[in-house]
């Protein structure tokens, strides 16, 4: 169970393990929220899946400002952290040095930063920000990085990632694109965006494609949502994503697709 504890008695352990605790369960209550939406949306004629939508958005809207930061979001907490207040800033350097992953923990992340940045803080807490600066700073650079060779990775293969992107119902931005050497790699990240698990050896797999049409904007709007909540698995995505490099490149539809061919001898045999 999460508590609300007294400030006064949380130490820089407790907090950063309530953070944790917390970006769980935000994320599990996020999960359901999105699992009775789709319940619903396949029959909106039953009450019961209507009913458990409705509840689980209320319990998300809330909690949610309960768990989105160490006992709880107050509206003074900003001006707290601005004014350099010492337990407000340890909650709020906490919350930076974790990095919690939960719906809109970005945007909490770059605001708090930001007025800590403003803020008068000395000692130990000065010294923390300033880890966390540097470190934002280098995150910046990599990522920049990445983009950049993400972007030609994306060049080469335009191709298939399109196809993958509208096959899947998913976004590939060019940062995460960068690693890119094999099939295998872009069946892990599909897999990753999917929130499935990856089958070790999915060459090995039995699995079925699954294509779907062309949406544009004034078809049935119902469909689309049919595919975008698509409950996929390993086996079906690998099979899937197999066809469309087969497609992309050419190849003899005969020809066995393994993970470990490279993005770079396909490309040359062009």
């Amino acid at each position: 169970m999460l508590l609300r504890r007294a400030e006064s008695s949380m130490t820089e352990k407790t907090l950063k393990a309530l953070i944790i605790a917390n970006s769980a369960e935000i994320n599990r209550l996020h999960g359901r929220l999105h699992a009775a939406h789709r319940l619903h949306w396949k029959d909106k004629t039953n009450d019961q899946n209507r009913q458990a939508w409705t509840d689980a958005c209320q319990e998300f809207h809330e909690r949610y400002p309960l768990l989105c930061l160490p006992l709880g979001w107050e509206p003074a907490f900003l001006d707290k952290v601005l004014a350099g207040e010492r337990e407000a800033v340890e909650r709020a350097l906490c919350y930076l040095e974790v990095r919690p992953y939960f719906f809109r923990s970005g945007y909490h992340w770059k605001m708090i930063f930001q007025k800590c940045k403003r803020a008068p803080l000395v000692g130990e807490q000065a010294l923390r920000l300033a880890t966390l600066v540097a470190k934002y700073r280098e995150w910046k650079a990599s990522r920049y990085q990445a983009e950049q060779v993400g972007a030609k990775v994306r060049n080469n293969l335009s191709g298939l990632l399109d196809s993958s992107a509208r096959a899947f119902a998913i976004d590939l931005p060019d940062r995460r694109l960068a690693s890119f050497l094999c099939v295998g790699d872009l069946y892990t990240l599909v897999c990753t965006s999917l929130k499935i698990q990856p089958h070790p050896h999915p060459e090995q797999a039995q699995g079925n494609i699954v294509r779907n049409q062309e949406f544009t904007s004034g078809q049935d709007y119902d469909q689309y949502l049919a595919w975008k909540w698509r409950i996929w698995t390993p086996e079906d995505v690998w099979a899937t994503l197999a066809s469309l490099v087969t497609e992309a490149f050419n190849l003899d539809p005969t020809q066995v697709i393994v993970s470990e061919m490279p993005f770079a001898t396909v490309i040359q045999n062009l």
